[in-house]
C-alpha cells in the first residue's frame, strides 16, 4: 500500500482496499476528496474534487481505463516486482499512472474503493497543483496539449455553441447559457452525491465557487503551456515526452 503523507484515512481504509483487490483486480485506489474548512477557497477545491476530478475517476474506472491517483492506493506486489518495484517508476513524476500502466498491460483490472482519501489539510495550492496534474498529462501524451481545453465546460460549450450555430443556425448565446446551466446543476448534483448530504454552503455560493474553479482550471492550463517546468517541493524537474523526469 503507498499512501501520500498529507492525507486522512478511515481506520478502516486497507481493510476496504483488500476488499476490492479480487482475482483480476491489479490495483485498487481511493477517490481524493478535501477535508472541507471555513474558507472560499476551500469550497473551490470541493467543486473539482467532487466535481470534474471524480466524474473522471469514476467514469473511468467504469470503462475499465487507466487513471490512479496514488494518494492511496493498493498494488499487487508481484506486478511492482515485475515492473522493477519503485526505483523503476522513481523515473516518472507520475508514477501511479504507470502503476496503473503495468497492472493493465498484464491484464489486471483497476478499480476505486468505497472510501475517500481526503486532503488539502494544510495551504490552498488548487491552481498550481492543477497545472502540475495538466503538465503531467501533457508529457505522457502530448495530444493532450490540444484537447486538454475541451474537457472544461466553459471551452467544450463555445466550440458546441459555435457549431451549433453554424450547423443549425441556431442563437449561439442561448445554447452557450443552457450548455452552462445544465453543465452547473449535474456538478450540483454530483457533488452533493459525492458529499453524501448537504453542501457546506448555498446555491448561490457554490455557484460563486464553480465559475471560479472554472477560470482557475483554464489560468492553470495556461500556466503549464507558459512554464513546462514541474515544481515539486523544493526541486524542479523538466519531462521528457514518454513522462520520465530529469531534476534541473
Amino acid at each position: 500500500m503507498t499512501s501520500d503523507a498529507g492525507i486522512k484515512i478511515n481506520n478502516l481504509a486497507l481493510y476496504d482496499l483488500v476488499s476490492h483487490m479480487k482475482n483480476d483486480v491489479g490495483l485498487v485506489h481511493q477517490m481524493p476528496y478535501v477535508l472541507h474548512r471555513k474558507r472560499f477557497a476551500s469550497m473551490v477545491e470541493m467543486v473539482y474534487f467532487g466535481g470534474m476530478a471524480a466524474r473522471m475517476v469514476i467514469s473511468t474506472s467504469v470503462l475499465g481505463l487507466n487513471i490512479v491517483t496514488g494518494m492511496s492506493c493498493l498494488i499487487r506486489k508481484s506486478i511492482l516486482e515485475e515492473s522493477g518495484r519503485m526505483a523503476e517508476l522513481g523515473k516518472y513524476l507520475a508514477e501511479d499512472s504507470f502503476m496503473g500502466d503495468c497492472c493493465l498491460n498484464r491484464g489486471y483490472k483497476v478499480t476505486i474503493g468505497s472510501m475517500f482519501a481526503t486532503q488539502n489539510a494544510g495551504t490552498y495550492t488548487l491552481k498550481s497543483r492543477l497545472a502540475r496534474w495538466i503538465k503531467l498529462r501533457q508529457a505522457l501524451n502530448p495530444a493532450c496539449i490540444l484537447l486538454e481545453p475541451m474537457a472544461f465546460s466553459v471551452i467544450r460549450g463555445a466550440f458546441t455553441a459555435w457549431a451549433v450555430y453554424y450547423l443549425l443556425n441556431y442563437d449561439p448565446l442561448s445554447f452557450y447559457f443552457c450548455h452552462l446551466m445544465v453543465w452547473f446543476m449535474f456538478d450540483y448534483t454530483m457533488l452533493i452525491g459525492v458529499n453524501n448530504g448537504p453542501l457546506p454552503c448555498n446555491v448561490f455560493w457554490f455557484a460563486i465557487a464553480w465559475v471560479t474553479h472554472e477560470v482557475v482550471l483554464i489560468l492553470a492550463y495556461i500556466e503549464s503551456i507558459m512554464n513546462p517546468t514541474v515544481q515539486w517541493g523544493n526541486r524542479k524537474y523538466k519531462q521528457q515526452w514518454g513522462g520520465k523526469a530529469v531534476e534541473i
